[in-house]
Protein backbone atom coordinates (compact mmCIF):
# COMPACT_ATOMS: atom_id res chain seq x y z
CA UNK A 1 0.00 0.00 0.00
CA UNK A 2 2.67 2.17 0.29
CA UNK A 3 4.46 1.65 -2.39
CA UNK A 4 1.18 2.59 -4.12
CA UNK A 5 0.61 6.11 -2.47
CA UNK A 6 4.90 6.42 -3.98
CA UNK A 7 3.74 5.81 -7.37
CA UNK A 8 0.77 8.14 -6.51
CA UNK A 9 2.48 10.87 -5.65
CA UNK A 10 5.30 9.74 -8.47
CA UNK A 11 2.45 9.77 -10.99
CA UNK A 12 1.36 13.32 -9.51
CA UNK A 13 4.83 14.86 -9.65
CA UNK A 14 5.07 13.74 -13.25
CA UNK A 15 1.82 15.64 -14.55
CA UNK A 16 3.27 18.76 -12.69
CA UNK A 17 6.01 18.84 -14.68
CA UNK A 18 4.57 17.73 -18.03
CA UNK A 19 2.08 20.56 -17.61
CA UNK A 20 2.98 23.18 -15.73
CA UNK A 21 0.39 25.75 -17.69
CA UNK A 22 -2.40 23.36 -15.63
CA UNK A 23 -4.30 24.94 -12.74
CA UNK A 24 -6.06 22.33 -12.06
CA UNK A 25 -5.38 18.53 -12.16
CA UNK A 26 -7.37 15.63 -11.84
CA UNK A 27 -7.24 13.98 -7.84
CA UNK A 28 -5.43 11.00 -7.77
CA UNK A 29 -7.86 8.16 -6.37
CA UNK A 30 -7.65 8.07 -2.44
CA UNK A 31 -5.60 5.91 -0.92
CA UNK A 32 -4.83 5.34 2.42
CA UNK A 33 -2.62 3.15 4.54
CA UNK A 34 -5.14 0.13 5.58
CA UNK A 35 -5.52 0.03 9.43
CA UNK A 36 -4.90 -3.60 9.49
CA UNK A 37 -1.06 -2.32 8.37
CA UNK A 38 -0.91 0.70 11.01
CA UNK A 39 -2.22 -1.72 13.77
CA UNK A 40 0.47 -4.39 13.69
CA UNK A 41 3.09 -1.49 14.06
CA UNK A 42 3.82 -1.26 18.39
CA UNK A 43 5.19 1.96 18.16
CA UNK A 44 6.69 4.95 15.63
CA UNK A 45 10.04 6.69 15.99
CA UNK A 46 10.64 9.71 14.54
CA UNK A 47 14.18 11.22 13.94
CA UNK A 48 14.25 15.41 13.56
CA UNK A 49 10.71 15.44 12.70
CA UNK A 50 7.74 16.27 11.90
CA UNK A 51 7.56 18.89 10.68
CA UNK A 52 5.07 21.24 7.98
CA UNK A 53 7.09 21.71 4.59
CA UNK A 54 7.09 25.51 4.01
CA UNK A 55 8.75 27.24 1.84
CA UNK A 56 11.63 28.80 4.27
CA UNK A 57 12.47 24.97 5.36
CA UNK A 58 12.79 23.44 1.71
CA UNK A 59 14.88 26.54 0.79
CA UNK A 60 17.49 25.67 3.33
CA UNK A 61 16.94 22.12 2.94
CA UNK A 62 17.28 22.44 -0.90
CA UNK A 63 20.14 24.69 -0.80
CA UNK A 64 21.81 22.51 2.10
CA UNK A 65 22.10 19.43 -0.35
CA UNK A 66 22.64 21.33 -3.36
CA UNK A 67 25.85 22.78 -1.62
CA UNK A 68 26.43 19.33 0.06
CA UNK A 69 26.69 21.90 3.22
CA UNK A 70 24.77 21.45 6.57
CA UNK A 71 21.92 23.58 7.09
CA UNK A 72 22.96 25.25 9.71
CA UNK A 73 24.21 29.07 8.63
CA UNK A 74 22.82 28.60 4.72
CA UNK A 75 21.17 31.13 4.68
CA UNK A 76 24.55 33.67 5.98
CA UNK A 77 26.87 31.67 3.57
CA UNK A 78 24.50 31.16 0.20
CA UNK A 79 21.71 34.29 0.94
CA UNK A 80 20.83 34.29 -2.73
CA UNK A 81 20.60 30.78 -3.72
CA UNK A 82 18.03 30.51 -0.92
CA UNK A 83 15.92 32.90 -1.76
CA UNK A 84 15.80 31.50 -5.03
CA UNK A 85 15.07 28.67 -3.76
CA UNK A 86 12.47 30.08 -1.68
CA UNK A 87 10.80 32.14 -4.80
CA UNK A 88 11.03 29.01 -6.87
CA UNK A 89 9.66 26.46 -4.42
CA UNK A 90 6.88 29.10 -2.68
CA UNK A 91 4.21 28.89 -5.79
CA UNK A 92 5.09 24.98 -6.37
CA UNK A 93 4.10 24.61 -2.57
CA UNK A 94 0.91 26.26 -2.92
CA UNK A 95 0.02 24.24 -5.70
CA UNK A 96 -3.41 22.38 -4.93
CA UNK A 97 -2.41 18.88 -5.47
CA UNK A 98 0.99 19.24 -3.60
CA UNK A 99 -0.92 21.73 -0.75
CA UNK A 100 -3.81 19.21 -0.90
CA UNK A 101 -1.83 16.24 -0.34
CA UNK A 102 0.06 17.57 2.31
CA UNK A 103 -2.98 18.75 4.24
CA UNK A 104 -3.87 14.65 3.98
CA UNK A 105 -0.64 13.76 5.59
CA UNK A 106 -1.11 16.05 8.43
CA UNK A 107 -4.71 15.22 8.58
CA UNK A 108 -3.41 11.49 8.69
CA UNK A 109 -1.90 12.05 11.88
CA UNK A 110 -4.86 12.97 13.56
CA UNK A 111 -7.57 10.87 12.12
CA UNK A 112 -5.80 7.48 10.55
CA UNK A 113 -3.12 7.14 12.56
CA UNK A 114 -3.86 4.90 15.45
CA UNK A 115 -2.51 5.57 19.02
CA UNK A 116 0.39 4.29 19.52
CA UNK A 117 3.51 5.04 21.77
CA UNK A 118 6.29 7.52 19.69
CA UNK A 119 9.43 8.63 20.77
CA UNK A 120 10.32 11.35 19.37
CA UNK A 121 14.19 12.29 18.66
CA UNK A 122 15.54 15.97 18.38
CA UNK A 123 17.86 18.66 19.07
CA UNK A 124 17.38 22.75 19.84
CA UNK A 125 20.81 22.99 17.21
CA UNK A 126 18.37 21.69 14.65
CA UNK A 127 18.93 24.48 11.83
CA UNK A 128 16.76 22.88 9.13
CA UNK A 129 13.45 21.71 11.46
CA UNK A 130 11.92 24.38 13.83
CA UNK A 131 12.22 22.57 17.57
CA UNK A 132 9.57 24.50 18.64
CA UNK A 133 7.26 22.78 16.18
CA UNK A 134 8.44 19.42 17.22
CA UNK A 135 7.65 20.14 20.86
CA UNK A 136 3.77 21.63 19.53
CA UNK A 137 3.53 18.40 17.86
CA UNK A 138 4.07 16.20 20.56
CA UNK A 139 1.92 18.12 22.82
CA UNK A 140 -0.88 17.46 20.35
CA UNK A 141 -0.27 13.88 19.96
CA UNK A 142 0.00 13.37 23.65
CA UNK A 143 -3.46 15.28 23.75
CA UNK A 144 -4.74 12.48 21.48
CA UNK A 145 -3.77 10.00 24.16
CA UNK A 146 -1.17 9.00 22.53
CA UNK A 147 2.37 7.35 24.73
CA UNK A 148 5.01 10.32 23.87
CA UNK A 149 8.47 9.93 24.57
CA UNK A 150 11.22 11.79 23.66
CA UNK A 151 15.33 12.28 23.66
CA UNK A 152 16.87 15.78 23.44
CA UNK A 153 20.64 15.86 22.08
CA UNK A 154 22.94 18.78 22.62
CA UNK A 155 24.66 19.83 19.78
CA UNK A 156 22.89 17.12 17.02
CA UNK A 157 22.23 18.63 13.55
CA UNK A 158 19.33 17.35 11.54
CA UNK A 159 19.29 14.04 11.46
CA UNK A 160 22.45 13.67 12.57
CA UNK A 161 21.83 12.30 16.05
CA UNK A 162 22.80 8.76 15.40
CA UNK A 163 26.09 10.10 13.45
CA UNK A 164 27.13 11.98 16.47
CA UNK A 165 25.94 10.10 19.47
CA UNK A 166 25.62 6.12 17.98
CA UNK A 167 25.66 4.76 21.75
CA UNK A 168 23.06 6.80 23.34
CA UNK A 169 20.90 6.76 19.87
CA UNK A 170 20.75 3.15 19.85
CA UNK A 171 20.29 2.87 24.03
CA UNK A 172 17.15 4.97 23.05
CA UNK A 173 15.97 2.90 20.36
CA UNK A 174 16.43 -0.07 22.57
CA UNK A 175 14.61 1.10 25.55
CA UNK A 176 11.61 2.17 23.16
CA UNK A 177 11.35 -0.98 22.33
CA UNK A 178 11.76 -3.07 25.14
CA UNK A 179 8.98 -0.42 26.64
CA UNK A 180 7.09 -1.57 23.78
CA UNK A 181 7.29 -5.67 24.52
Amino acid sequence: MLRMLALQDEGLFRQIAQHPERTSLPQPPKALVPLSVLDSAKGIVLDSAPARLTPDISSRGLTAALMGQPAAGIEARHPHLTRTAKFALQPLLGFPLISTRMHEVWQAWDVVAPVKPQLYLSSQADALIPPAEIDLFKLQQAKRGVPVFSREFEHSAHVEHFRRYPAEYREEIEAFLAALT
